[in-house]
């Protein structure tokens, strides 16, 4: 992963089989979601609204186990259900939330 000004670069590089570099997706809302956890610890927010598969469930866990926050959409409400019921599932998740509480939760757990 790469930070620049405004933006974060979610791909990992791996070599070929020839020896060249190139870029795979992988779980990338994992390697995220570690990253936060590694840097921030307690401060970092975990947010699952929509996805496929199971990305972002080992990372939710480790943002979690540092001590962070994971916030989850119901995933009864979404059109894409089950990378958040796959966080929901793994037992780390703090509050399972609609849309239209996001905002709200996020304000109270930065002001408090």
């Amino acid at each position: 992963m790469r930070i620049e000004i405004l933006n974060i670069i979610l791909t990992r590089k791996s070599v070929n089989q020839n020896g060249t570099m190139s870029r795979w997706p992988g779980s990338i809302i994992d390697t995220f979601f570690y990253s936060l956890a590694h840097e921030y610890g307690s401060k970092a927010i975990a947010l699952i609204l929509s996805g496929v598969g199971t990305d972002g469930r080992e990372g939710a866990r480790a943002i979690k186990n540092s001590g962070g926050i994971v916030l989850a959409r119901n995933p009864n409400t979404t059109a894409f259900s089950s990378m958040p019921a796959s966080v929901i599932h793994s037992g780390v998740v703090n509050n399972i939330l609609e849309p239209a509480q996001i905002a709200q939760a996020l304000q109270k757990i930065l002001s408090g």
